[in-house]
């Protein structure tokens, strides 16, 4: 995963780069439950269901949102490209 976001990492310092690695892996595990078939199977029934993807930060002990909210496999890609622009 570092060397598939190494553009976004690597102007970080090592306690930065450590949590934006932790919140590209969440971001990463979002997108691979969207892929899952029940979820899949689940739009496509209709269902309504959303996956979200959130981190825990043991220092301060919040639960963030990483702004990740997949309502449907048309959201997908776009979501993605939202998380991991290296601009924001």
């Amino acid at each position: 995963m570092r060397q598939k976001h190494a553009e976004v990492l690597a102007p970080l310092d090592d306690a930065m780069r450590l949590d934006r690695l932790c919140e590209l892996n969440v971001i990463e595990h979002a997108l691979n439950v969207c892929h899952t078939t029940i979820v899949q199977e689940a739009w496509e029934r209709g269902q309504s269901l959303a996956v979200h993807g959130w981190i825990y930060r043991i220092e301060n002990g919040l639960l963030n949102d990483m702004d990740v909210t997949i309502t449907g496999p048309d959201e997908i890609a776009e979501a993605y490209r939202v998380a991991t622009d290296p601009s924001t």
